[in-house]
């Protein structure tokens, strides 16, 4: 059953003062309403492979602050609409929103900026099979070890991130929870990206 995306809606904002942070709840707000319409247009689109998932615009403040912890470069930049199979987080750029998004990820620990207008970027099936961006090969590979479905709020992530030396392989992914996987690897990637290459790094895995 179709489940309409607006009845989920519900007010994130809160009351702000002061110049700098009036201009920041105006673009909070922009960045909602421009969500919205994505997905007035593109929420039921048919992706390849299932590449990308939607967030509901009340989701947004978990993903920025998320996105925000792990790339404080993007403090303020970020609003996040979308996730990838992969645990790549898909956003608004909100210092030119109408004309570029970001792709922030943290199992590579890298962001980049996308030229293109949100809703261009969404349709154009150039941009959505694009490898570099949604790991379309790496999906087809795994796809033949996994024939199990991502649930939803789930990612199929890496193992051990790549900037601890995990490989870009299937042998070093797992289907885990999206929340978990930002928190986790965000915690990591603060903590040993200023670290001198071959710096030896002690992982404590969660106790059971």
């Amino acid at each position: 059953m179709m489940v309409n995306w607006k009845k989920k809606k519900e007010s994130t904002l809160h009351s702000k003062t002061g110049r700098k942070a009036a201009e920041i709840v105006d673009s909070h707000q922009e960045s909602i309403r421009l969500h919205e319409s994505i997905l007035d247009e593109c929420y039921y689109c048919s992706y390849p492979y299932n590449l990308i998932r939607f967030h509901l615009p009340k989701d947004s403040i978990k993903w920025n602050n998320a996105v925000e912890y792990a790339f404080p470069e993007f403090k303020t930049r970020v609003h996040c609409v979308a996730s990838t199979w992969i645990g790549k987080q898909i956003s608004l750029d909100r210092a030119n929103q109408n004309e570029r998004m970001l792709i922030l990820d943290i199992g590579i620990g890298e962001a980049f900026e996308i030229e293109c207008a949100p809703k261009i970027f969404f349709k154009e099936k150039s941009v959505v099979r694009n490898d570099l961006l949604f790991d379309t090969d790496l999906y087809l590979a795994w796809r033949k070890t996994c024939s199990d479905t991502i649930p939803e709020g789930q990612c199929c992530g890496f193992k051990v991130p790549l900037y601890l030396g995990g490989k870009y392989s299937v042998d070093n992914m797992e289907i885990t929870d999206l929340e978990v996987y930002w928190h986790l690897f965000g915690q990591l990637f603060q903590k040993t990206r200023n670290l001198a290459d071959g710096t030896r790094v002690a992982v404590k895995g969660p106790e059971v």
